[in-house]
C-alpha cells in the first residue's frame, strides 16, 4: 500500500499508463475498507484519496461511486459519538489518537478528496451529510469534528441548500417558526431529525 500511494503521484504525469493500472487495483483497494486491522484500512482510504485528488476528472464516476457506501459504513459503525460531552478545557482536542479514530479521520478525508469529482459526488451530496452529521457533534473527539466540518465545507461548495438546511434545523425552533418579516415560514415537518441535540451541532452550524 505505501508503494501505491508513493507511485500514484509520480505516475500522474503519465494517465495513460497509470490509470488502466489503478483501475485494477481499486476494487481491491475498497474491499480493505472493511478489515478489521484499522492500521490497513486506513491506508487503503489514503491511497484512494491521493489518486482521487490527483486525477480528479481523469476518473469514472462508476468508480469514484463504487467507494461511498464502504466510506459512509466505516463512519455509521466507528464514528458514534462519545455518550458524554468533553470535559471543559479542551479535553477533546487532546484525546489520544486511536486506531479507530484514525480510520474514521481517513474515512472523512478520502471523502473529501472524492468530492473533486463532482459528477460522481453530487446525486451522492445528502446521503453523504446524513452520515457526517452525526460527526458534528460537540462530543466527538476535536480531530474528527474539524474534519467533518471539512467534509461539509466541501459539500456546501457543491450543493449549498444541502449544508444550509442543516444549518437551519440546528437553528433554535423560534427562528424558523417567526422569520424576520417579508421571508416566509419554513415548515419542517418531513425533514430527517437531526442526529444529536441542537446545542451539540450548534458550534459546527455556526462555523458554517
Amino acid at each position: 500500500l505505501r508503494a501505491v500511494a508513493e507511485a500514484v503521484p509520480v505516475l500522474q504525469l503519465w494517465p495513460r499508463a497509470l490509470l488502466p493500472a489503478l483501475f485494477k487495483l481499486w476494487e481491491p483497494l475498497i474491499g480493505l475498507f472493511a478489515l478489521d486491522d484499522h492500521a490497513v484500512a486506513a491506508m487503503a482510504m489514503e491511497v484512494l484519496a491521493t489518486a482521487a485528488a490527483l486525477l480528479q476528472g481523469e476518473l469514472s464516476a462508476h468508480a469514484i461511486k463504487a467507494a461511498f457506501s464502504p466510506l459512509l459504513r466505516v463512519l455509521r459503525v466507528h464514528g458514534v459519538a462519545p455518550s458524554t460531552p468533553p470535559r471543559a478545557g479542551g479535553a477533546a482536542a487532546s484525546t489520544p489518537h486511536s486506531r479507530t479514530q484514525d480510520l474514521v479521520l481517513s474515512a472523512l478525508r478520502c471523502l473529501g478528496a472524492l468530492c473533486s469529482v463532482r459528477r460522481a459526488v453530487l446525486p451522492e451530496a445528502p446521503r453523504i451529510l446524513r452520515v457526517v452529521e452525526s460527526l458534528l457533534s460537540a462530543r466527538q473527539p476535536e480531530r474528527v469534528r474539524c474534519e467533518a466540518l471539512a467534509l461539509c465545507e466541501r459539500l456546501a461548495a457543491l450543493e449549498p441548500d444541502l449544508v444550509w438546511l442543516f444549518c437551519v434545523r440546528v437553528a433554535p425552533a423560534e427562528v424558523w417558526r417567526a422569520p424576520p418579516a417579508g421571508l416566509p415560514r419554513l415548515s419542517l415537518e418531513n425533514v430527517p431529525s437531526l442526529p444529536a441535540s441542537r446545542v451539540d451541532l450548534a458550534a459546527s452550524a455556526a462555523v458554517l
